[in-house]
C-alpha cells in the first residue's frame, strides 16, 4: 500500500468523524429543548417587560389624578370657607362647624393654638428617632 492510499484513508476517516460528529450534535433531542426553552424564555422576558412598563404608567397615571384630586378639593374647600366668611355674620357661626382654611396660619397663630391644644405624643418632630429630651423638658412623661 502506497502513502496516498493511508493519506486518502485517513484524510475520509477525519471528513466521515467530523459529518458524524456534527450530525450527532445537531439530532440530539436535549438541544431542541434547549432553544424551545431559551424562545418560551426570550418570550416572557419580553412579556415581563411589557408588564412592568403599564404598571409603571398605571401607578404615574393614579399619581397624576390624585393631585389633580387634591388641588380640586382644595379649590372647593377654599371655596365653601370664603362663602361662609362673606355670607354670614360672624355670631352666626357655631364654631364647631366653622370651615377652616387649607391655608396655614401665621407661625406665632399655629404655635399658640398647639400649645394650648397639645396632647402627648409618640413621635418626634425630627425624622427617624424618638425626641425623648424634648418630651422630658416639656414636662410629659414619656412610656416604654
Amino acid at each position: 500500500m502506497t502513502t496516498a492510499y493511508w493519506f486518502y484513508l485517513i484524510a475520509i476517516g477525519l471528513v466521515g468523524c467530523g459529518i458524524g460528529f456534527t450530525w450527532g450534535r445537531n439530532t440530539r433531542p436535549d438541544l431542541k429543548a434547549r432553544a424551545d426553552l431559551e424562545a418560551r424564555m426570550a418570550d416572557a422576558d419580553q412579556r415581563h417587560t411589557a408588564l412592568q412598563h403599564q404598571i409603571s404608567d398605571h401607578f404615574n397615571e393614579t399619581a397624576r389624578l390624585v393631585n389633580q384630586l387634591s388641588s380640586q378639593y382644595r379649590a372647593v374647600h377654599e371655596h365653601l370657607a370664603e362663602g361662609q366668611r362673606t355670607l354670614m355674620d360672624d355670631q352666626d357661626i357655631d364654631p364647631d362647624s366653622k370651615i377652616q382654611a387649607l391655608i396655614p396660619a401665621p407661625a406665632s397663630e399655629n404655635l399658640i393654638a398647639d400649645q394650648a391644644t397639645a396632647q402627648p405624643r409618640d413621635y418626634s418632630e425630627k425624622p427617624g428617632t424618638l425626641n425623648e429630651a424634648s418630651e422630658r423638658g416639656s414636662g410629659q412623661a414619656t412610656s416604654p
